[in-house]
């Protein structure tokens, strides 16, 4: 008899599954606001396996033990890439085996209070910009879409917060998708998914333009109780956590419990079981029991001032409210206001803001509320305007509306704006006209709000953009009085019109980058230790690169004027190796098994062909081996299977197989023993 080892790999698919199965002894009814936790975790399952099974060995993924949580456990741990693995290794008495582990977690929220942008990135980081199977960050239309997202973006967080953004808005959630695990490509293209399908396509996004992003597995406190769930972290100088679907970004409750970080969207936990004739395994059970011990929340802030643009208005005014506040830290929030019940005594435009929040950047949030024109006349109506938001403190404002008197004539006569285009960095005026001196005349752009008395001369307002892109420019009076402008702020001195490369390449390929200039121009560009000089000739130059070492390469095109650098951008390409690739074979039973090992480089679509029957492998670094049923004689196996930059490659290999005269004698041996026990059984029947 043979003695056998058998591995499988069973894929944990990091997607949000409700419902989890829990021992819980509090309830969170606000998680976004956990400041400090501590859980229980019990991973439980069982195994059987196939034959005479004697020693088994597990992999699995576990919470890990870092800067914003602690772990105690008595399993023992190895250090891997992804992270911490639990090994779990027993001698099997039976064809079933059960586990049982224990985890006490405390983990603590994170705020991101500082962000030092770095010029480059390090080693350890540019690996996750790498494109995977199932995060497709080098197809052109991910990279064209996160371009168009952050087009104007003043650094790579708001980049970020955009991109986080856009995903939260423009991906339905639907819980048919649980247990899918679909790739970047599927999620654009179907605009539906759960956790795992808004964290695989912004971590395509994200890879896409150079900010490096891993995908983290792990489970955080939901509208259900415990779910299994996944989000992202980005570099950004540091790594920061970014959860799209709760659109946390920059800040992280502490309900977050991580259990991997990963380049692609999937895990694995493995088996490794010996003993005799071993067959099928299968993983029969695996499921975790999380029980809360102790949890604080934190309080919200309650630095922001709320206003209104009159104190009393009457049917048919137009009115804001304003919030004003400096943050004290990066994140994005989402703000709602909501009217008063009751009579529809006003009507507010758009309800929810998402507002990018920079540490010490001052931000203006307003909202444009209308007074119902048929309101009955002879009341004052008190309608409270209530502020909701998971950072900012619960808050309400009082609108008074009086409908029984005659509302006086408005104030803003005409207003006058400079431009509405203009080069950043220039100065937009504005005039405004008033009917009379009394009352008050505001102004709001671009996180600047200003009040002023009104004056029969006039009123004049200015301010610089400190953006590009669209903007608005907003004049009220407390006469009952809104105008809206938008404007357009361009870049002065967008040199850069467009980078062309090749984005993956094999060691030693030669690169031709091309740079493009909407006018004539030095072009620096520095990658490792070269530096290379040219001058755009008809708005184009170019330049040849080559790599002698695979890995993320980082890029930098700049363009210098009198010495001076006027205009960076980075661009990153993937340098790779060809797959090595080694194939043998051996004949036993009627069956050729065929053993395939990759070394070097990971081998993406394999597919292998015998005799013109199929089998799909999938991507791997590795060994894998695969068995066709077969005849003695000559047979034809062909492996196709593709780079990493996606070139399709083909082995064709010839074997002739026979059977030994050992095995002849084993399955002669076999014959003659069933034909006995054929025998017994008859006569004993």
């Amino acid at each position: 008899m043979r003695r056998a080892e058998v591995i499988i790999g069973v894929i944990v698919f990091l997607f949000c599954v409700l419902y989890l199965e829990v021992a819980e002894a509090y309830e969170i009814k606000n998680p976004a606001l956990v400041k400090d936790i501590k859980v229980l975790i019990n991973m439980s399952g069982r195994i059987g396996v196939e034959g005479k099974p004697s020693n088994i060995s597990i992999n699995l993924t576990i919470p890990q033990d870092n800067d914003r949580q602690d772990v105690k456990t008595s399993i023992k741990i190895i250090e891997t890439e992804e992270g911490r693995i639990g090994v779990i290794e027993s001698k099997m008495s039976s064809n079933v085996f059960s586990y049982t582990v224990g985890f006490e977690v405390s983990a603590r929220d994170w705020h991101t209070s500082e962000l030092e942008l770095p010029s480059s990135i390090p080693d350890y980081a540019l690996k996750y910009l790498k494109g995977t199977e199932n995060i497709q960050s080098n197809a052109e239309i991910i990279r064209k879409l996160a371009k168009e997202i952050t087009a104007n973006a003043g650094d790579d967080f708001e980049k970020v917060a955009k991109l986080a953004i856009w995903v939260n808005n423009n991906i339905r959630y639907d819980l048919a998708c649980s247990d899918k695990n679909y790739d970047a490509l599927w999620v654009l293209k179907n605009k539906r998914g759960v956790c795992a399908e808004y964290t695989t396509l912004f971590t395509a996004l994200a890879r896409s333009i150079g900010i490096p992003t891993k995908y983290i597995s792990g489970y955080a406190f939901g509208d259900e109780g415990w779910e299994r769930h996944a989000y992202a972290e980005v570099w950004l100088g540091k790594w920061v956590p970014v959860d799209i679907l709760w659109l946390e970004v920059g800040y992280i409750d502490a309900t977050h419990i991580k259990f991997g970080e990963h380049l692609d969207n999937q895990a694995n936990n493995n088996v490794r079981v010996s003993g005799l004739e071993v067959g099928n395994i299968a993983w029969e059970e695996d499921r975790p029991n999380i029980s809360i011990i102790d949890y604080e929340l934190r309080d919200r802030s309650n630095e922001y001032r709320l206003g209104l643009s009159t104190e009393r208005a009457f049917p048919g005014d137009d009115v804001l409210v304003i919030m004003d506040l400096t943050p004290k830290e990066y994140a994005v929030e989402r703000l709602e206001l909501k009217p008063c019940k009751g009579y529809n005594i006003v009507s507010v435009d758009n309800e929810t803001k998402t507002l990018i929040l920079k540490k010490g950047e001052r931000s203006v949030i307003y909202w444009k509320l209308h007074v119902n024109e048929s309101l009955p006349k002879g009341y004052i109506f008190t309608c409270p305007l209530t502020l909701n938001s998971r950072l900012f403190s619960l808050r309400s404002i009082n609108l008074s509306v009086v409908t029984g008197k005659e509302k006086a004539g408005g104030n803003i006569k005409n207003v006058f704006v400079s431009s509405l285009n203009v080069s950043l960095g220039k100065s937009i005026d504005i005039w405004i006209e008033t009917n009379r001196k009394s009352g008050k005349i505001g102004f709001i752009a671009d996180g600047i709000h200003e009040v002023k008395d009104a004056s029969r001369e006039g009123i004049s307002f200015s301010f610089i953009p400190k953006k590009a892109g669209k903007g608005k420019i907003v004049i009220y009076s407390s006469y009952g009085e809104v105008r809206e402008f938008e404007y357009v702020s361009d870049r002065q001195h967008k040199k850069i019109k467009d980078i062309s490369i090749k984005r993956h390449a094999v060691v030693g390929e030669k690169l031709l980058l091309s740079v493009e200039l909407s006018g004539s121009g030095k072009v620096v560009v520095k990658s490792e230790n070269v530096e290379l000089e040219g001058r755009a000739s008809n708005n184009k130059t170019n330049f040849t690169l080559y790599y002698n070492s695979t890995g993320i390469k980082q890029i930098t095109v700049s363009v210098v004027e009198n010495g001076k650098e006027m205009e960076r951008e980075k661009i990153f390409v993937e340098v790779y190796d060809l797959p090595l690739i080694a194939i043998d074979s051996f004949y036993i039973n009627k069956k050729a098994v065929i053993r395939i090992k990759v070394e070097r480089y990971e081998a993406r679509d394999v597919e292998i062909f015998f005799d013109g029957k199929r089998k799909t492998l999938g991507s791997f670094l590795g060994e894998k081996i695969v068995k066709f049923d077969a005849e003695e004689g000559t047979h034809v196996i062909k492996v196709l299977y593709k780079d990493e930059g996606g070139k399709e490659h083909e082995i064709i290999r010839h074997y002739t197989f026979n059977e030994s005269l050992i095995d002849k004698l084993i399955n002669f041996i076999k014959y003659i023993l069933n034909k006995i026990k054929a025998i017994f059984s008859y006569f004993f029947s």
